[in-house]
């Protein structure tokens, strides 16, 4: 649930937590609320994920089928960085939509590109591809390209062994994401037991401007 969510979220509150001495009980049950209203539609959101083909497809043609039901879900929440799924092979996709312009520059996607599919498959001897796939806001694949740097096992990840160990949604500890390089947390689950990992990014800057009043709130009270 979202309350067992917030006490895991305590990491990512210090940095809040930081900007005053003490708060009040009145603040602190706001703040609370403003969490649990962040965290709940991410945990819903996981369990839609769960539910998908996307989570049992065994190659990448099938996985993209799903892409038209996430890209709603992603342009309908805008504090989801990015939502992805490790699967138990090694492979990986992520789905990121395309927001800003410094996206656009930053991925040297198309113009008209609203969602990013970066997706890590794998050879008969375990060797790793990474692609990027570009698509706009009705699903029409815009471009693809190789992408020989992206590679990595999402089964060294933090958060697809702690899900697996956990067996239940967790929510990790702030880190540096492996694209971006920025800061966020990550909401995961296991879809079943040894199976894939599904998760969604919550970037800290997009978490701390939700959190913006009640970080006055607390300057307030510290005074």
């Amino acid at each position: 649930t979202a309350t067992l969510s917030f006490d895991s979220f305590r990491g990512a509150l210090k940095l809040l937590r930081a900007t005053a001495a003490e708060s009040t009980r009145y603040v602190g049950e706001s703040l609370s609320e403003k969490v649990g209203r962040i965290l709940a539609p991410a945990e819903n959101a996981l369990n839609l994920m769960a539910n998908s083909n996307l989570s049992e497809a065994g190659d990448a043609g099938i996985r993209l089928r799903e892409l038209p039901d996430f890209l709603r879900l992603l342009t309908s929440n805008t504090g989801f960085d990015a939502t992805f799924i490790g699967y138990a092979n090694g492979e990986f996709l992520l789905i990121r939509p395309l927001r800003t312009e410094d996206d656009h520059v930053r991925y040297a996607a198309p113009k008209a590109a609203a969602l990013l599919v970066q997706s890590i498959e794998r050879d008969e001897v375990g060797a790793g591809r990474g692609q990027y796939r570009f698509y706009s806001a009705d699903g029409t694949l815009l471009r693809a390209r190789a992408e020989p740097g992206y590679n990595f096992d999402p089964r060294t990840r933090p958060w697809f062994t702690a899900a697996h160990e956990a067996k239940r949604t967790i929510l990790t500890d702030p880190y540096v994401y492996f694209t971006t390089r920025t800061l966020g947390v990550t909401m995961a689950r296991p879809v079943r037991d040894g199976g894939p990992v599904i998760g969604i990014d919550l970037a800290l800057q997009s978490i701390a401007a939700e959190l913006a009043p009640l970080r006055t709130c607390l300057l307030y009270t510290s005074d």
